[in-house]
């Protein structure tokens, strides 16, 4: 320990630690890699209340591969003979949703899949030639794009969700809590994005934070929304709906831009923000109104922390950095789990 100290005393005389970095004493999480075994570059997308996570990677020979990650282990589904695969989501039970690419489609066609029950699933599209599953409810209903409409899929039937309005070039959702509330976006290209909640009473769009455009890219099972809204300034920042109250979560010191991706039910909420130093992943508290660089709450390690893409129950944070895909891992009384949202 006392030689640790010493290197540490050493890296920071001589710059070595990056501004804001802290030392083991104020870590809040360990970081964990995940790197498919053969992998040249691995991509951390979603995790669940299981702690598994999923995501895509690239062989060394070229090959896609999408994987479930838990406790070290690796499970590779069948990639429907993808040139390129993006799993998106993954739900409680490791069902996992997202789009590949077969060899010869065009560049900006896309496949919408899913691997429920080990099985690996084209989930056809709307008429389009072109669907993309973005997100699984616990009851394995797959939700995504088609064209410009939104979908369900639940046992080899697809719904049609419809598009926001007339105007609409695309609409998304994005995410579903426990009791069926979607959130996502829908966009009129270059004129605005519209954030909104969807349930049983409809649409309802979100405000922005004085600018055009907004998207919602989770909600927890209390009802909380996050994501990103154009100010008035014409910067766009994460921000938490709540109680039909939206809160400004700010961006890192010197930072021109934030986004929120993803909420738990504590309302801790995760995503990126810029900053003279680049990309960093950021964590909200419940509470809180300000994102906070998670670099500060690890030891570094050589890490990065670039992007957070997801945050489950039990505090659990999946994203990318410069060594490639992470899980960070609350250490116990330190400080990492707040208190309900």
């Amino acid at each position: 320990m006392f030689n640790r100290r010493l290197s540490l005393l050493a890296m920071a005389c001589f710059g070595l630690l990056e501004p804001g970095l802290s030392a083991a004493s104020s870590a809040q999480y360990t970081i964990t890699g995940i790197a498919v075994p053969g992998a040249r570059s691995t991509v951390a997308m979603a995790l669940n209340e299981r702690g598994q996570v999923t995501g895509y990677a690239e062989m060394l020979d070229g090959t896609p591969v999408t994987f479930v990650y838990s406790a070290g282990e690796y499970t590779l589904p069948d990639t429907l003979g993808a040139s390129s695969i993006r799993a998106r989501d993954i739900n409680d039970a490791g069902d996992i949703v997202g789009a590949y690419n077969l060899p010869g489609d065009d560049i900006d066609r896309n496949r919408a899949f899913a691997w429920i029950d080990g099985v690996t699933t084209d989930l056809g599209d709307l008429g389009t030639d072109d669907a993309f599953a973005t997100a699984i409810d616990r009851r394995s209903t797959v939700y995504g794009v088609s064209g410009s409409h939104a979908f369900s899929w639940r046992k080899g039937h697809m719904r049609d969700l419809g598009a926001w309005d007339e105007n609409s070039d695309v609409t998304v959702v994005m995410h579903v809590n426990a009791v069926g509330v979607a959130v996502g976006y829908a966009v009129d290209y270059g004129v605005r994005t519209t954030a909104f909640k969807a349930d049983r009473n409809g649409r309802t769009p979100l405000p922005t934070l004085g600018g055009e455009h907004a998207a919602a890219n989770g909600i927890n099972d209390h009802g909380t929304i996050c994501g990103w809204a154009y100010t008035a300034g014409g910067k766009y920042h994460a921000f938490r709906y709540k109680n039909g109250e939206i809160a400004d979560l700010g961006v890192l010191a010197g930072g021109p831009h934030s986004e929120a991706k993803a909420i738990n039910n504590a309302g801790d909420i995760v995503g990126v923000s810029g900053s003279p130093r680049g990309d960093r992943a950021v964590i909200a508290r419940a509470g809180s109104n300000q994102v906070v660089d998670l670099n500060t709450l690890v030891e570094p390690q050589g890490w990065k922390l670039q992007d957070a893409r997801d945050i489950n129950d039990r505090g659990e944070i999946v994203g990318g950095g410069n060594q490639g895909a992470f899980l960070l891992t609350p250490i116990p009384g330190a400080g990492a789990r707040p208190a309900g949202d």
